[in-house]
């Protein structure tokens, strides 16, 4: 029997442990052991849906562990690091069930524990996108886009603000923009 795409849960419906962003939020750092860390899941609205506690042991190079206690589930996942082609490596977590590489684990609503998106099946969940038309999906693109832009200190476009700190700007980051163009007009009259 095929099931219909109502019936699928959506995988933004639940949690995603996203072992990049992790990373980037300073919750696991390559080389160190961190934690314990609390960590918070939120709706659209900013309302907290869950939090949880995490560990991770990422001191040796090539493998690690990750622990996520979340009200009754505690559960332990290894982590393995794989060189990158232009040097340094890339983490990733490893599937309890599927024994696979992957840099995304999702927990549906009504899961036990977290998982690759292969483990829980292309017939019961499906992303968010998946019931978009292409307009709404374009325009879903758009609105992530520019949260992820305004997310950077408030940056916002129309506004020119030095974010420095104690004179030092952040690194990486232009917050400045060019010097407007400047026009000058100048006039000569001859007579004779």
């Amino acid at each position: 029997m095929k099931c219909l795409d109502h019936e699928r849960v959506r995988l933004e419906s639940g949690l995603k442990l996203d072992i990049n962003r992790l990373a980037r939020r300073g919750f696991i750092r390559a080389g160190a052991a961190t934690g314990p860390i609390g960590i918070g899941w939120t709706d659209y609205d900013g309302e907290v849906i869950a939090s949880g506690i995490i560990t991770a042991d990422m001191s040796r190079t090539d493998v690690g562990h990750f622990r996520i206690q979340l009200g009754e589930l505690d559960q332990q996942i290894f982590l393995v690091a794989r060189p990158r082609h232009f040097g340094g490596r890339q983490w990733y977590f490893m599937c309890p069930y599927e024994n696979r590489r992957v840099a995304v684990l999702w927990k549906p609503p009504g899961a036990q524990s977290f998982a690759s998106r292969q483990r829980w099946g292309r017939r019961r969940v499906a992303y968010a996108s998946q019931f978009m038309t292409p307009t709404d999906r374009a325009h879903r693109g758009k609105a992530k886009i520019n949260s992820r832009l305004c997310a950077i200190s408030g940056f916002d476009p129309e506004v020119n603000v030095d974010k420095s700190i104690n004179g030092i700007p952040s690194r990486g980051i232009e917050y400045i923009p060019y010097p407007s163009a400047r026009t000058i007009l100048l006039g000569i009259n001859f007579g004779l």
